[in-house]
């Protein structure tokens, strides 16, 4: 409409319309969008859905004037703000929703996605920006500087500069997270702790992290120091191997510190649920229950562990607020990650990406830490830039990381739908999920793009229905 409304309000300026005059020939029409650079064929298009009642008087059959040069410059513009007009829509409106996602609470759940991302991209960027003053003046030099005058022992040296740094970085992004996992979290109603509660958890979180993060940079630096031309292919096994140790142990040692789990005592479903693992040919030891009720109203499932620590972990928000049919199919996805062997698969592509960009960093390191004045690569006190030119690098790669993400859960859903042959229970949980728990289920594309390890629940819903 925008072609058609331009070129007739600009006509009109150029020379006035009287009144029953009707069009002879469109060949100026078709000359001057010529000039504004659209094919033969996009102006067929365009002239077609013109009404030649509505078109401008355009009976002059001659080359375009230096006069109407203004006129062309006009319509070219209004033909690109059609163009970005239609990008926008498609980039960010979507009007196909599924008549039982409340519109009312999307508006909400739009409010709810963007106040945690933007907050989140904030402390991105002051975390970025303190790391690069870091590099700038030389603090870390200076803090190992200090730290190898109080200590000789390097396995000492490296655990106390790590824990310093995790130590400031955290403080750092400590009021983003108290903006996103409480207050935010209480703002709309979901979380169910107190601050000292929240707080606890954090030191919980905090805690873990240090541990990890010990264990990987100790064993990092040990690599390095005696592996000094292969470090970045044992790197990338060490990781692979630490990765498959941390989903086993997951279940019995990090879950428990966070979450109080039990059997559930429901038989009638532990049966159903047990039924769907052995149909699947997935051995599973147990289903269990854990109290997320008791941080948050949001349900969640999962199957977590390899071989004899693997069980069902069912939310007690999940299991009081859905029907056993929605159950299943919860489970049954998570089932399907399993016969798929996404885990596995995950793993060994994490640990292929990991050895190539620790190729590519033991080519280019070494230049960048000597360009930065952070010394040597086999001392701890290259770290930030380490960490800054990693972050790069998981920057680049996350829309990769997601694409195939998205690709598996979407290949787990249609597993799900055909394993618990429930796609209506299927519908009604996203369904659930959307309207309960504000789940952004029709973001702006390039989010989806960005951001989405998961399809947007408006697909996976729009597809269990064509799987139906």
């Amino acid at each position: 409409m925008f072609i058609k409304d331009a070129i007739y309000a600009l006509r009109q300026g150029h020379r006035p319309r009287a009144s029953g005059e009707t069009l002879s020939s469109p060949i100026a029409t078709r000359n001057i969008l010529s000039v504004a650079g659209f094919s033969p064929l996009k102006i067929k298009r365009q002239l077609r859905s013109f009404n030649s009642k509505e078109l401008p008087i355009l009976k002059i059959e001659r080359r375009i004037t230096k006069k109407e040069i203004p006129v062309i410059k006009k319509i070219k513009f209004f033909l690109w703000v059609d163009i970005l007009i239609k990008l926008y829509r498609i980039l960010f409106i979507n009007t196909n929703m599924h008549p039982d996602i409340d519109k009312e609470k999307q508006n909400i759940a739009r409010r709810y996605f963007f106040t945690r991302f933007y907050t989140e991209k904030v402390s991105i960027l002051v975390s970025l920006l303190a790391l690069l003053l870091i590099i700038i003046f030389g603090t870390s030099t200076q803090l190992s500087f200090t730290i190898k005058n109080i200590t000789s022992n390097t396995l000492l040296y490296r655990t106390i500069y790590f824990i310093i740094f995790y130590t400031f970085f955290f403080i750092l992004s400590f009021p983003f997270s108290y903006m996103n996992t409480y207050r935010t979290e209480h703002i709309y109603k979901f979380s169910n702790q107190n601050f000292k509660e929240w707080f606890i958890d954090q030191l919980k979180n905090y805690a873990v992290s240090i541990a990890l993060g010990l264990i990987i940079v100790n064993i990092f630096y040990f690599i390095v120091n005696h592996s000094p031309n292969f470090w970045w292919f044992w790197t990338g096994l060490a990781l692979l191997i630490f990765s498959v140790i941390l989903q086993y142990l997951a279940p019995i040692l990090l879950i428990p510190i966070f979450y109080k789990s039990e059997p559930v005592e429901d038989s009638i479903l532990c049966e159903k649920l047990l039924n769907l693992a052995e149909k699947s040919k997935i051995k599973v030891i147990e289903v269990y229950k854990i109290k997320l009720s008791q941080k948050t109203k949001k349900a969640n499932a999962a199957l977590t562990g390899i071989g004899s620590t693997r069980r069902m972990l069912l939310g007690d928000t999940l299991l009081d607020n859905y029907d056993h049919g929605e159950i299943e199919t919860v489970m049954a996805h998570e089932l399907a990650h399993h016969i798929h062997k996404h885990i596995p698969k995950l793993i060994v592509f994490g640990g292929v990406m990991t050895i190539s960009g620790a190729y590519i960093l033991y080519i280019i390191l070494p230049s960048i830490l000597n360009y930065l004045n952070l010394g040597k690569l086999h001392d701890i006190a290259s770290f930030p830039g380490l960490i800054l030119i990693t972050g790069i690098f998981s920057f680049i790669a996350g829309p990769v990381n997601s694409y195939l993400s998205r690709l598996l859960e979407t290949q787990a859903d249609d597993t799900a739908i055909k394993l618990s042959k429930k796609p209506d229970k299927f519908i009604s949980t996203m369904v659930k999920f959307a309207n309960n728990y504000l789940s952004f289920a029709y973001p702006p594309k390039w989010i989806e793009l960005l951001e989405y390890d998961h399809p947007p629940i408006g697909k996976r819903v729009q597809r269990a229905r064509q799987l139906n």
